[in-house]
């Protein structure tokens, strides 16, 4: 909650850089699938991109109004994919640091998003929220294309199975 981001080396046990953003907190951080870049949520609203060889950040991604709370890369690395307490999920480039889509209102979420989940083929969103909804959106099109209904409290967790159409839902309840 300093607004900062260690990365170490495990083998050797040292740390390799330090991180900074403002002074607000991280709900989150995930690694590039194919580069050193990381990105992470952060309580001030936005999502920020570091370089970790260089120890510098290229970008800031900002559009949400209220904390980032859930996000990751693609697994190809082309884009962004964050879920915030403003009820939104938004799909950036990760090139030209543009929103794609702003995934809200009718058909999907009505509280804040909790966790997300990306399918292999990137073709597809799964993201779970405070109103115990799961709804999934394409990419693509950033159109909400069905929920899958069962729980009945805050859905805090999930996971898609690599080799199955699955998805593996946690809540509260």
């Amino acid at each position: 909650m300093d607004g900062q981001i260690n990365v170490w080396n495990t083998a050797t046990r040292t740390l390799q850089g330090t991180l900074e953003s403002s002074e607000s907190g991280f709900e989150w951080l995930k690694w590039h699938p194919r580069c050193h870049l990381i990105i992470a949520g952060s309580e001030d609203c936005n999502i920020w991109v570091w370089n970790a060889d260089h120890n510098a950040f290229p970008s800031i991604f900002a559009g949400h109004s209220s904390t980032v709370t859930c996000g990751d890369f693609t697994p190809d690395g082309k884009l962004i994919c964050s879920g915030s307490d403003d009820a939104t999920l938004r799909i950036w480039d990760l090139e030209s640091a543009q929103c794609r889509h702003v995934v809200r209102c009718h058909g999907y979420h009505t509280q804040g998003l909790t966790c997300l989940a990306i399918t292999w083929d990137s073709q597809s969103i799964v993201s779970g929220s405070q109103d115990n909804s799961v709804c999934i959106v394409n990419i693509n099109s950033g159109q909400v294309v069905g929920s899958l209904v069962g729980h009945t409290n805050s859905v805090e967790c999930m996971g898609i199975s690599p080799r199955y159409n699955w998805v593996a839902t946690g809540s509260i309840d």
